[in-house]
């Protein structure tokens, strides 16, 4: 249970991160820092 949730809300950082990248603004995710 908490694995999926840890998975869940980490895709979700992820992909935001990557929304963010795009709309030009910093990704809050380190890991992504290169978007």
């Amino acid at each position: 249970m908490k694995v999926t949730i840890w998975f869940t809300s980490s895709t979700y950082s992820y992909i935001t991160s990557i929304n963010a990248g795009w709309m030009g603004l910093r990704p809050a995710c380190p890991m992504v820092g290169t978007w």
